[in-house]
Order: C-alpha cells, then structure tokens, then sequence
C-alpha cells in the first residue's frame, strides 16, 4: 500500500532483507531495526502504521518490548515468532498484540494480512461522508457515567475525565459488543465477527483479550462494563466494580 510505513523489528539479517524487500515492492515503507534498542529509538524519531516484530532479540525480550512500547503507542502490532504454544501467544495477545504469525510463514500470506489490517483500520478513521445530521449519535458509543466509545479516534473518552487508548483488537471487541445492544455474544460469534485486522483465532485469545479491557476499564475508571455471562459469553451491561 503506498505510502503505508512498518517498522520491522527482525535479529535474523537475511529474514530481514527477504521480507523488507517484498513489502517494498508492494509499495510499502519498510524501516528495518535489528536490536530492541533501535526499535525504541525508531518509535521516538519517527511514525509508523504498523509494526512486525520478532520475540527473539540480542539485547530484549520481545514480549516486554511489546508490552513497554504498547503503554505508548497506538499502533497496530504483528508478532511474527518461532516459539511455539498457546501460552506464548495469548501472553503477547494481553500485551496488546493484534496478530500473531508463527515462523516459518508464507510472504503472500503476511502481505495480505497487514493489507487487510491496514484497510480497516483507515475505514474506521476516516470522517463519514453521509451527511448525516446526527453525527454525534453515529460516532459516539455511551458506555457508563459519561464515558463513551468514539469511532473517530478508536478510543475511549470522557469530555472531562481524559481518554482511554485502545489496541485495533480491543476497540473491535468494544465496538461488537456496543452493536449487540446488551445481547450475550458467544466467544465463536466474536471469533467469526470480528474484521481481518482484529482477527482472534481462538478461545483463549478472546478470553485474553477481554481480560486486557478489563485490566484497561478498571486501571482509568475504576469499573468495567464487560459482564461474562457463564457457560455463554459476553455482553455489556452492568459495570463490573474493582475489589
């Protein structure tokens, strides 16, 4: 996609070369960084659309770069890791993950997802064309006590009480759930419903990321509106207090 900028964060030098170079000819801008520090560094100089990022790095664990990178950025994240098991991919899914690809990968696969991820994310940033005269209905979700979800700026806000950042994944959930109107949404529903960009794979990965929201609900506003419904799934309603 032209103009679309990715930071790739790779230690395997002919990886590197191999995949920066197809994106290129794809009409992407690939920043290419070897080392958890000039990834960093990379973050603060510049801009990026999307970030590809190994877990397997000299001088950084992967999921703790992720984690510190993501109480900063907004930025859509895939992991592209050898290392194998749930375990490892839902603890990257609650650091804020969005995708998750396991080595070794097709390069016309990965295109096509980040393709995909990027898409959506500028359909869902872009202001309305309809006209409609009721803009603020459209744009706005109400949650609880004056917070609601904003689509314009993915994230959740309050006129006076600041804002909440949010990952592609997390205001995807937020936003399917807020379209349910209160009705019980199965975790299947929500792996099938939600877009490519925010695409869950499994159970346990709809059950993390739920648990990130909540972790997010509780640390800004104290409660959660997201109610597990036992044996069902999910649904939003009654807020959900920290202990």
């Amino acid at each position: 996609m032209l103009g679309k900028r990715i930071l790739l964060l790779e230690d395997d030098l002919n990886l590197t070369e191999i995949v920066s170079e197809f994106l290129q000819n794809y009409g992407y801008e690939v920043t290419v960084t070897h080392t958890g520090h000039a990834f960093s560094e990379q973050l603060v100089n510049s801009q990026f659309d999307l970030i590809i990022m190994d877990l397997n790095l000299p001088d950084a664990d992967g999921i703790e770069l992720l984690c510190s990178m993501r109480q900063q950025h907004n930025i859509l994240v895939f992991i592209v890791s050898g290392r194998q098991g749930n375990t490892v991919r839902l603890d990257c899914f609650e650091k804020g993950a969005d995708v998750f690809i396991t080595k070794p990968f097709g390069l016309l696969e990965l295109e096509m997802q980040v393709r995909n991820a990027l898409v959506r994310q500028d359909r869902h940033t872009q202001p309305s064309l309809s006209g409609s005269q009721d803009t603020k209905a459209i744009n706005q979700y109400p949650l609880f006590d004056g917070w609601y979800l904003c689509t314009k700026t993915q994230r959740v806000q309050h006129n006076q009480a600041g804002e909440m950042s949010l990952t592609q994944g997390e205001y995807q959930l937020l936003l399917y759930l807020l379209r349910a109107n209160g009705s019980v949404v199965t975790r299947d529903e929500i792996i099938e419903g939600l877009p490519e960009s925010a695409r869950l794979t499994c159970v346990e990965s709809v059950n993390a990321l739920v648990y990130r929201i909540r972790k997010k609900f509780i640390k800004h506003c104290g409660i959660s509106p997201l109610v597990t419904v036992s044996g069902a799934g999910y649904r939003m309603g009654q807020k959900e207090r920290s202990s």
